[in-house]
């Protein structure tokens, strides 16, 4: 894998030419997003509370959570993010043009990023590099990340994340520039960190990084060189979370409570993602809970295999082994007999059980009172989730020793192209743990582990392309395959992107609709929207309190009321609305001004 061949030969315009056919690729799939309005519903939320008028509204972004004084169920501490929206507002005010070529610029660099990351953990292989940042550019996942303004923080974490773990793998062999190399990592780890929690993933990733590809045969030599090199970035991620302690009173709790439906299981949701963004396979099986529920049998079958290997050894791992299986079949055991713990779980609700069962049950609700039924969806939620990240993770500790603990020699793989295989799974595993820990994931959390996913993919695809007495026909299927589905990638962000600009055209129509309450305003209004069309999408209270309070340059209202009226079915165009001015409240009564079908 490292070539040093292809390094020395590695001229400057090949290395441009592919970084540019990356960057023109994006803009052809990304493009249409640029004559869009804005893409998202807590967008103006995030521009009021992070626009400055005066020196102690920039104290104010470093201080003050993320969409505070809204009613948003999180406390977050995000500045960087804030510092973005802030100059964006400054020089484009409420164009929505700069904020999505702001956008496709984060994407088009975290891509170049990709290919540079890629170059360096190959040896200089320009072939995995590219086909690395092609990847990453047209992930079909990336349509709900890119084209969304408001999950800018998860663009932002994964460049300077990507920026930070580049300057590290240029300061390891690095003779002349070493401090001011680590220095650079250390500042975009600030920088990651202040723009989402997720980046507290980097120093494991280096400890991780120094540990298997380390030259030394002791895994203790390995381990104690290793925490001295990442000493800094621990040292600054305690400072930072002392911080975040100090100001929101935690230091990792954000959301309240659970964020997922009661039947989402974080670890086959984050690989079916990632793996299928594009629901491709779900046309052809069953996809549905019933058959879910029987994943636990095939590495259950795994771990048997393994338990009759690995014992055979007669090594001190045995009793480890045995635990890593009794945990498998324990959870598996769990899963299938969920219904019986629903039942113990209705119990404990009317106060019936061993008293630390009580107990539990209260802490997981987080010392509140729920309806049975939201109080049997969120142990459900906790506990399958508990179960399944068990089973996961405990199985794959059992491959990791029967591939790499077995011959007690060492517990690293010796060829370097599987020393990057290993290490790129466990990047993509890190951000898995930490939304498995906080029990919330949704597709716009993919951003970061897309960097190791395309970087793994690209070095099997490049493998078998380079296998000896591969037959070129063979070769040139595999590179029509590839082709395709980059073009197929692109397509379905293309499309999405299309709807996703006609629907917020609509919005938009709305927003300015809404404008005419403007000459109305006194201050501290409270406006009331009444019997807008249930079957209509529009922006939330919040952002629709943002949007005025951004336009009016006077006064200020102080909350929107929503209530939801019977369906309509006009086009957006018909909706108008009968203004009625009492006091300090406004009360908007949508009407309908034609019956023209939408």
């Amino acid at each position: 894998m490292n070539d040093k061949k292809e390094i020395s030969s590695n001229k400057p315009y090949t290395t441009a030419f592919m970084v540019l056919s990356v960057i023109l690729l994006i803009y052809i799939t990304f493009r249409h997003i640029l004559s869009s309005f804005f893409t998202s519903s807590d967008i103006f939320s995030l521009i009021e509370l992070y626009q400055i008028k005066s020196l102690k509204d920039v104290f104010n972004i470093f201080t003050k959570p993320l969409l505070a004084d809204t009613s948003f169920q999180g406390v977050f501490l995000r500045p960087v993010a804030g510092i973005f929206f802030s100059l964006e507002y400054y020089i484009w005010g409420l164009n929505p043009f700069g904020y999505h070529l702001t956008d496709m610029l984060i994407h088009i660099l975290t891509s170049i990023l990709v290919f540079f990351i890629a170059m360096k953990l190959t040896g200089g292989r320009r072939s995995i590099a590219w086909i690395s940042a092609i990847v990453f550019a047209v992930h079909p996942t990336n349509r709900y990340t890119v084209l969304l303004i408001d999950t800018r923080e998860d663009t932002l974490s994964t460049l300077f994340l990507a920026l930070s773990f580049l300057s590290f793998l240029k300061y390891l062999p690095s003779r002349t520039y070493r401090k001011g190399l680590l220095i650079a990592s250390l500042f975009f780890y600030v920088l990651a960190s202040g723009s989402k929690e997720v980046a507290i993933i980097l120093p494991f990733l280096v400890l991780v990084y120094l540990i298997i590809f380390s030259d030394e045969e002791s895994a203790g030599v390995r381990i104690v060189r290793a925490l001295k090199i990442v000493a800094p970035y621990v040292l600054l991620t305690i400072l930072i979370f002392s911080w975040r302690q100090y100001l929101l009173g935690h230091a990792a709790r954000g959301y309240y409570g659970y964020k997922l439906n009661p039947d989402d299981i974080i670890v086959l949701k984050y690989f079916d993602y990632l793996i299928d963004p594009i629901s491709l396979f779900k046309s052809f099986y069953f996809y549905n809970k019933q058959i879910v529920y029987f994943i636990p049998l095939i590495p259950l079958l795994i771990s048997s295999l393994l338990y009759k290997k690995i014992l055979l050894c007669g090594r001190g791992i045995k009793l480890i082994i045995i635990f890593l299986i009794a945990v498998v079949i324990l959870s598996s055991c769990a899963i299938f007999a969920y219904p019986l713990i629903e039942q113990i779980s209705e119990n404990a609700y009317y106060g019936k059980g061993p008293k630390p069962l009580l107990q539990f049950f209260k802490w997981l609700m987080q010392g509140r009172e729920h309806p049975l039924i939201n109080f049997l969806e969120i142990t459900r939620l906790f506990l399958l989730n508990v179960f399944y990240s068990l089973l996961f993770f405990f199985t794959l500790f059992l491959v990791v020793i029967a591939n790499y603990g077995s011959s007690g020699k060492s517990i690293f793989p010796v060829l370097y192209k599987n020393k990057l295989k290993v290490f790129l799974l466990i990047w993509i595993l890190l951000p898995l743990c930490i939304y498995v820990a906080i029990s919330n994931f949704v597709y716009c959390y993919l951003y970061n582990p897309l960097v190791p996913l395309s970087i793994i993919l690209s070095v099997i695809f490049i493998e078998w392309f380079e296998t000896p007495y591969l037959k070129p026909v063979k070769r040139l299927f595999g590179m029509g395959i590839f082709i395709l589905s980059v073009l197929m990638c692109s397509y379905v962000i293309i499309d999405f992107n299309l709807q996703l600009k006609d629907s917020m055209r609509k919005r938009e129509l709305f927003l300015m609709k809404i404008l005419k309450v403007l000459p109305e305003l006194s201050n501290n209004v409270t406006i009331n929207i009444e019997n807008y069309p249930k079957n209509f999408v529009m922006p939330n209270a919040d952002s629709i309190k943002s949007w005025l309070n951004l336009n009016s340059k006077t006064n200020y209202v102080k909350k929107v009321n929503i209530n939801t009226g019977p369906p309509a079915f006009v086009s957006r165009e018909a909706l108008d609305f009968v203004m009625i001015k009492d006091d300090n409240q406004i009360k908007l009564n949508v009407i309908t001004k034609s019956l023209r079908m939408d």
